[in-house]
């Protein structure tokens, strides 16, 4: 009896025996498109036919950006690189395509992939030679068709961002034969102008209409161009040599133009910002120097000359004010003294008159040159004083011509050992001060 299979049986076994066949796992087959569908998972499904036969075919959605230059569409003569699996759960086979190429674009693909190896190989897309978009860009040149929604798009946002930036349109052709040639000459020609800088761009297309953006005479315009150029050229998946030599790209001209134009609703915003936080940090300097200003002047008042000669006018008016109340003390004293004695003596009336009178002539004699003595010394000694307060009187000393020498804290300076070669010192002299530097020792 013959072995009974399951479908499921015979559909892994046909998968095992078109796997195993190296010759159909990497191919290249040509045909028309139809039923062509670009699905929400980003999978794209097609039938590849040619005049007798139809082959289902699926794109994945990892090979995609980099399998399909531009999109595809039904009627499209294409050739489709991949490999023949079969699909167990249909029971059909199918190819899985890694790359989907239109017929006549394969050597235009070529020609992209030398001149792009050549120029990289050149060093043109290197980082170095990249110039800096300015970030206030004022006067914007602008390389694209003269009609057409680019152009429209690129002028009503630049404008719509900065109401206040100048525009300088070169027109130039951006499709078909001499398209490159026109679209590099457009580039020199603003190169001549006093331009911040420039966009090159164009709306969406297919392959074909984007291809004059990758050759060499725009790429060779870009690198050589002075002015910094902004590339926005068809949509997010399409790529040219342009956009690799260009000093800053974007993914359409509306993001060209929103990358070179600065919002000035957003300057002004910072512009305020800048305002408010100088204001305040002006006001904490003015704030912070009326401090120490103040500190100074108390230190000053403290601690100067004027304020130590008050401080020793002080001490003299207070041993003057000692002085006086002691010489009264003593002379109150002595009167306390004589009138105890006067008072002694008319108690002592009893004895003899004479002896009495000897006794208070005597008396007062003592007491008189005794009062005569206390005040000479008093006296002296408060000469004495006051000459002695005279001679270290500071300000007698700054009015005879000596000075007062002070460092830059207030300190007193007595010694040349006290400073260092470059110290700023304060010379107090009678009438004003001197501000000195020290350049020598002695």
């Amino acid at each position: 009896m013959p072995k009974i299979y399951t479908v499921s049986e015979i559909n892994h076994h046909m998968y095992g025996l078109i796997a195993d066949d190296e010759s159909i796992q990497n191919i290249m087959v040509s045909g028309e498109l139809s039923n062509v569908k670009y699905h929400s998972s980003g999978h794209v499904y097609f039938t590849l036919k040619d005049a007798r036969s139809r082959l289902s075919g699926i794109m994945f959605r990892s090979h995609v950006a980099s399998g399909i230059k531009g999109t595809i569409k039904d009627g499209d003569k294409v050739n489709v690189t991949g490999s023949i699996q079969v699909y167990e759960s249909g029971g059909a086979y199918q190819i899985y395509a890694r790359k989907i190429e239109k017929e006549g674009l394969g050597l235009l693909y070529q020609q992209y992939e030398e001149l792009k190896k050549k120029l990289s190989d050149m060093g043109m897309f290197d980082e170095q030679y990249k110039k800096e978009i300015p970030r206030y860009a004022m006067k914007v040149g602008i390389v694209t068709a003269d009609t057409g929604e680019a152009v429209h798009d690129i002028i009503r946002n630049a404008r719509r961002r900065n109401p206040h930036v100048s525009l300088l349109l070169c027109p130039a052709r951006v499709q078909g034969e001499g398209a490159a040639e026109s679209i590099a000459e457009a580039i020199m020609r603003l190169n001549e102008e006093d331009l911040d800088v420039i966009i090159v761009g164009r709306g969406g297309g297919s392959y074909e209409d984007l291809f004059c953006f990758s050759e060499e005479p725009v790429a060779r315009a870009i690198f050589a161009s002075d002015i910094p150029i902004v590339t926005g050229i068809g949509h997010e998946p399409d790529v040219s040599i342009a956009d690799f030599v260009a000093d800053k790209r974007a993914s359409t001209p509306t993001a060209a133009a929103e990358l070179s134009v600065f919002s000035y609703d957003e300057f002004k915003n910072e512009l305020s910002k800048y305002e408010q936080r100088l204001e305040a940090s002006l006001q904490r300097q003015v704030t912070e120097v009326i401090n120490r200003l103040r500190d100074y002047k108390y230190l000053l008042e403290r601690y100067g000359p004027e304020g130590r000669l008050h401080d020793t006018a002080q001490r003299l008016v207070e041993m003057s004010d000692r002085m006086d109340r002691a010489m009264n003390l003593s002379i109150r004293r002595d009167r306390d003294v004589l009138a105890s004695a006067s008072s002694s003596i008319s108690r002592s009336m009893n004895f003899t008159i004479s002896r009495s009178r000897d006794y208070l002539s005597s008396a007062s004699d003592t007491i008189s040159r005794s009062m005569d003595i206390k005040l000479e010394r008093s006296k002296n000694e408060v000469a004495r004083l006051a000459l002695l307060l005279d001679s270290v009187s500071p300000v007698k000393k700054l009015a005879s011509g000596y000075s007062y020498v002070a460092d830059a804290s207030g300190r007193n300076i007595k010694s040349s050992d006290e400073v260092e070669i470059g110290d700023e010192l304060n010379i107090y002299l009678a009438k004003g001060e001197i501000e000195a530097k020290v350049t020598g020792k002695l």
